[in-house]
């Protein structure tokens, strides 16, 4: 019998996303595709962070491949660590402000994107990850 392998279990995968926010406190959600891990369900914008990286560069390159947005500037906000039955990540947001709506020039390993008031964000199934980052928006007298 062979040791079992629980190297996965250590393993934790650095994630960043973007919370975009417009001036009405609508924030950017973005529909996972069927095909992926956690299909369907909502998140905000982002991915893993490639060893030469840093967060702010990950972000940047992820939103250029995934929406075809340029970033301006970014607010980085505490990490929150999430346990999956595939892995572990812990997921680095970054915070922009915009005055109106980029547009979106391609949904790259998304289905759907669309703007939603950050009160009304229950009415999407997000991501368990993205909970807590939605939680302590509500928290914070930033958006409100």
């Amino acid at each position: 019998m062979a040791p079992s392998d629980s190297s996965n279990e250590l393993m934790t995968t650095d994630v960043v996303c973007l919370v975009m926010i417009d001036q009405d406190n609508q924030i950017l959600a973005t529909q996972r595709a069927k095909d992926k891990q956690l299909g369907l369900l909502w998140e905000f914008p982002g991915g893993k962070i490639d060893h030469s990286e840093t967060a702010d560069v990950a972000l940047r390159r992820e939103i250029q491949e995934e929406l075809g947005l340029k970033l301006g500037q970014l607010t980085k906000h505490p990490a929150v660590t999430h346990r999956y039955d595939f892995g572990t990540i812990q997921l680095t947001p970054f915070i922009t402000r915009v005055e109106t709506h980029p547009e979106i020039s391609h949904l790259h390993a998304h289905e759907a994107a669309q703007w939603i008031a950050l009160k009304d964000w229950d009415q999407l199934h997000w991501t368990p990850a993205d909970v807590p980052i939605i939680e302590k928006l509500l928290q914070t007298e930033v958006i409100t």
